[in-house]
C-alpha cells in the first residue's frame, strides 16, 4: 500500500492570493515532493500543483452591499470547503488574505479540530480593528508580510511570524527597466501610462469606465502618450474589450508578468489592493483609485481607523503618492493628478526617492521560502 501523502489545503480568494498560494505550492513540493495540495484557486496555483476544488473566479466580489447578492454561493462553497478539509484532513488549512471570507472561514474549521495558518495580514490594524479576537481563538499562526503588522500583532497575544514580501522576489527577478520596456516595444520619447482596474469583475466594472474617459480626455492634449491596461488573471479579456471596443488603438492589454510591465511604465493608475504595493515596489509612480456603492463606502469609511487607505503611504505615514477615493474617483481628478506628475520633473524625483525609501521597510527576498518553514513547523513536519 502506498503510504498516505501529506496533504495541505490552501485557500485565496483572488488574483494576488491565487498568486503567492503558487509560490507557496512551489515551495512545499521542493520540501516534501511527495505532498498533496488542494484547495481554492486560480490558474497560477493550477499550474503549480493544487487541486482545486473552486476556482476564485467564483469568490471575486468587493464592497459590503455587492457581497449581498453572492452570499448564497459563498458559503456553498465555505460549506464545500469544510466538507473537503474533514475529508481529506490536511496537515494544515492555509488561508491566503481575502478577510471577508476567510476569518467567517476560520472559525468553522478550526472547531473542527483543523489546524489553521493565515498568510498575509488581514488590515485590521487599518479597520474593524475588533477581529483581532477571531484570530487570537482560531488561527494557529499568522505570518505577516510588514514588520510593523509583527509588533501589532504580538502585542495583542497573536502567535505571529514576519516573512517579508513576496512581491519582492518577483521584482527583482524581472530585468531593468530599460530591458523592460524595449522588451514590451515601448518608445524612450514617449510616456507610458499603464492603467490597473482591479481582479474583480464588480470592482473592474466601476473603475475601468473612469480609467478610459480619463485616458481620453488625457490624450487630447497629450496624443504621444502610450497607453496600457495590465489584466489580472481572474478577469476574462472579454470584460475589458467590451470597455474599449469603442477605442480601438488606444490601449494594449497585456498579461505578461506584471513586474515587467510595471516598470516599462512611467506612471500607473492602480485600483486600491495589492497592485499597489507591487506598483510601489517597482518604483513606477502612480495614483491609488477606489471606487464603490455608496452605502458600502460609507460603512467602510466608518470603520477605518487610518489616514489612508494605500498600504505604501499607511507604511511611510503620509501621503506618497496620490489616493483619489469614491467621489475623487473621476475621470478629470485622474487628469488633474497625472498631468501635474508629468509636468513636473521635481515632483517626479520626489515620488521616485519617496518610493525607494518606504520600499526598504518592507524586508528582503524569500518570503515564500520562510513561509514555508514556518508552516512545516507548526505542522511539525521540519
Amino acid at each position: 500500500m502506498s503510504p498516505i501523502p501529506t496533504t495541505f489545503m490552501i485557500v485565496s480568494g483572488e488574483a494576488s492570493g491565487d498568486l503567492l498560494g503558487s509560490e507557496l505550492a512551489r515551495e512545499i513540493y521542493d520540501r516534501i515532493p511527495s505532498a498533496r495540495l488542494v484547495g481554492v484557486g486560480g490558474d497560477a496555483m493550477t499550474a503549480a500543483g493544487v487541486e482545486l476544488i473552486h476556482h476564485v473566479r467564483d469568490l471575486g466580489v468587493t464592497g459590503f452591499t455587492e457581497v449581498i447578492g453572492k452570499l448564497r454561493a459563498l458559503y456553498a462553497i465555505m460549506r464545500s470547503i469544510t466538507n473537503t478539509a474533514d475529508e481529506l484532513t490536511p496537515a494544515a488549512v492555509i488561508l491566503i488574505d481575502y478577510p471577508d471570507f476567510n476569518l467567517r472561514l476560520a472559525p468553522r474549521l478550526k472547531k473542527r479540530g483543523h489546524r489553521i495558518i493565515y498568510y498575509v495580514s488581514p488590515q485590521l490594524w487599518a479597520w474593524r480593528s475588533g477581529r483581532i479576537s477571531i484570530i487570537r481563538d482560531f488561527v494557529d499562526r499568522m505570518l505577516v508580510l510588514f514588520p510593523f503588522e509583527y509588533a501589532w500583532y504580538a502585542q495583542r497575544g497573536v502567535d505571529v511570524s514576519f516573512v517579508g514580501n513576496p512581491i519582492l522576489d518577483r521584482i527583482l527577478a524581472a530585468p531593468d527597466r530599460a530591458i523592460c520596456r524595449e522588451s514590451l516595444g515601448y518608445r524612450v520619447d514617449r510616456t507610458h501610462i499603464c492603467l490597473l482596474p482591479g481582479s474583480r469583475m464588480n470592482e473592474l466594472d466601476r473603475l475601468l469606465p473612469v480609467f478610459v474617459e480619463a485616458a481620453r480626455i488625457l490624450i487630447r492634449n497629450r496624443p504621444d502618450i502610450q497607453l496600457s491596461i495590465l489584466r489580472a488573471s481572474t478577469i476574462p479579456p472579454e470584460a475589458i474589450y467590451q470597455h474599449i471596443a469603442a477605442f480601438p488603438g488606444l490601449f494594449r492589454i497585456h498579461d505578461e508578468p506584471s513586474p515587467i510591465v510595471l516598470k516599462s511604465a512611467d506612471f500607473a493608475w492602480v485600483a486600491s489592493g495589492t497592485a499597489t504595493l507591487e506598483t510601489a515596489l517597482c518604483l513606477t509612480p502612480f495614483l491609488i483609485t477606489y471606487k464603490t456603492s455608496w452605502i458600502s463606502y460609507w460603512i467602510a469609511r466608518s470603520l477605518i481607523e487610518v489616514d489612508f487607505i494605500g498600504i505604501v503611504n499607511v507604511a511611510a505615514g503620509r501621503k506618497v503618492v496620490p489616493e483619489l477615493i469614491q467621489s475623487d474617483c473621476t475621470p478629470a481628478r485622474i487628469v488633474e493628478e497625472t498631468a501635474l506628475f508629468l509636468d513636473d520633473t521635481a515632483y517626479q524625483q520626489r515620488t521616485v526617492d519617496d518610493l525607494k525609501s518606504v520600499s526598504r521597510l518592507f524586508g528582503e527576498p524569500g518570503a515564500a521560502v520562510r513561509a514555508v518553514r514556518e508552516i512545516l513547523h507548526v505542522c511539525r513536519l521540519d
